[in-house]
Formats: structure tokens, sequence, C-alpha cells
């Protein structure tokens, strides 16, 4: 099924989706306190900030910042010190992260190299850090690091997730598509497995420029009972549209809106690789309505927005 017969216009889920985002929205808070823009000198804070929980995230990690570098200074002891870099290691990768999902990424690879520099040797940290140059652009550097990361952590189902991201990022699309494979592969019906199929359905499509419905042999490795795993049902017409429908409001609020801000991010993804460039931005604008905050998703939506205006 290609071009215009691809069918992703999911009404019963937009319809939902729109009833779900209208939801009391957060109320904004800006980064105006003086101390802590001075503290964060050199880099230069948006004058309006539209992710509340990524913005308080900053705020709070910059002022334990502040009050642990001052305890570092007056560390009396090698011991004493380490533990220090390490907590303040912990906080600058937090302020990496907000600063990440408001889109700001060069910001981002401060607060994440920094986090490096003072606890080299944690691999959360290096993850972090190879993931932030990933996302400024240094994909080699990035690519480099995820790949030691293997050899280190051979059975973290993220690292392996994380490289056949950072390819389609950087984008290799064939080397993408065989990592995923190759994490399927490794960790078969696990969420992991079913985050590189979908991976792997996307990159598919934007590299043959057509959706083609997964065989059956396709999903023998999956588990389509654990989340995504119930998307990849829908796409290859093992489950169906009121089904799955059915499964999201068996679900809490808040699980809601997670797996829909996925979903839709999802579809504008499928929808962007098969050239229908219109129907792809609405489904990226529904991502960005949910304001479901720690999520790639968002971020991502806002990044492929940008970039299909400046094409026009």
């Amino acid at each position: 099924m290609r071009g215009q017969k691809f069918r992703m216009k999911i009404k019963m889920l937009l319809i939902m989706a729109t009833t779900i985002a209208t939801l009391s929205p957060l109320h904004a808070f800006k980064l105006t306190d003086t101390k802590i823009y001075d503290y964060a000198k050199p880099m230069e804070f948006a004058e309006s900030i539209d992710s509340t929980e990524a913005n308080m995230s900053i705020f709070r990690n910059l002022e334990v910042i502040e009050t642990l570098t001052k305890k570092r200074a007056l560390s009396k002891t090698k011991t004493q010190a380490i533990e220090i870099d390490r907590m303040l290691a912990s906080k600058y990768s937090n302020v990496g992260f907000a600063f990440f999902l408001l889109g700001q990424q060069k910001v981002s690879h401060f607060f994440y190299e920094k986090a490096h520099l003072l606890d080299p040797n944690d691999l959360g940290r290096i993850f972090d850090y190879a993931h932030g140059l990933i996302n400024t652009g240094y994909y080699n550097d990035g690519l480099t690091l995820m790949s030691e990361l293997i050899k280190k952590q051979p059975e973290n189902e993220m690292i392996w997730v994380g490289i056949a991201d950072a390819y389609f990022k950087a984008g290799q699309l064939p080397e993408a598509i065989t990592r995923c494979d190759e994490a399927i592969k490794k960790f078969p019906k696990t969420e992991s497995a079913n985050y590189a199929f979908i991976q792997k359905i996307m990159q598919k499509t934007h590299l043959q420029k057509g959706f083609i419905t997964p065989k059956f042999d396709e999903l023998e490795s999956l588990n389509l009972i654990i989340w995504p795993g119930q998307f990849i049902g829908l796409i290859s017409g093992k489950i169906s549209e009121e089904t799955f429908i059915e499964i999201l409001k068996s679900e809490d609020e808040a699980t809601q809106r997670k797996r829909l801000c996925e979903v839709m991010y999802y579809l504008g993804e499928l929808n962007l690789g098969v050239g229908n460039t219109e129907t792809a931005k609405q489904y990226f604008k529904k991502t960005i309505e949910f304001k479901v905050d720690g999520f790639e998703e968002t971020y991502s939506a806002k990044k492929r927005l940008k970039e299909i205006d400046e094409k026009r």
C-alpha cells in the first residue's frame, strides 16, 4: 500500500486526541529569575518556554547545582569530592534533558558534557552525552560512544534501540534498519523489540518512500500485548481501529495522553515517509498538543514541523 493509498487517517483517534488535548492547560512559567540566569552564563535562555515541567526542572536543578558547587569547594577529602561530583553530574544531566525537550540542543549538549566530565565512568552519563552529541549534529562522535557502550553493556536493551535511533537521525537509514533487526533478534518478545520494530517501519517507509504492511513472519519476534505492540497490531491489520481505541480507553488519563502522543508522532513519520506532508503536519501538531513532558516525540515533532516549513 503506497502513496495516496496509505491508510493512516484514523478519525476516532483524532477525535479522542482532540478531546484529551483540550484538558485544562498547565500554567506557563518563565525563567526570569536573575540569579539563575546569571549562574547559567554563557548559556542564553529562551524568552518564553512552552513546557512547564521542563522549565521547572531547569530551575530546581540549577539551584541544587549552585548549592552543590559551593559544597564541592569546601570538601575536605577526595572521597567526599567524588561523591559530590556524582551528584552534580546527575543534576547537570537533568538540566541537559530539560533543555533537550525545549529544543535547545546546543545548550542541552553543554550540560550533558559537563555531566560526563564530572562522572566519566558512569555508563548512563556516557549514553546521555552520546545522545546529546547526536542531537547536536556530531553524529560520528555520538555513534562512536554508542558503539563503545554496547561493548561494555551488551545486555542493555536501551543502548541497542538508542543506537538504531541514532543512525536514523544521522540519515543512515540502511544501517539504522540493520541495528533495529539486531535489537529485535537479541531481545525478542520485549518492549524494546516492539520499539525497535516501530523504528524499523518508520525507517523503511522513509527509505522506500512507501509503506508496506508488516508480514506475519516479521511479527513472530514481537509481543503485541506489550505496548507499543498494540500500535504494531493496528498498522499490520492484526488489531482493528475499534479494538485499539478500546485498549486506549482502558488506560488511565495520563497513560492515554502518553500513548496518543507516541501514536500521533508515529503516524506523522509514516505519512511523511510516503509523501503525505500535509497529513504528517497534522499528526505532528497533535503530538505537540498533548504537552507530555519527558517525551522525545514532542521535541521530534517540533523538529519535523520546522524542517517541513523550511523546505517550502
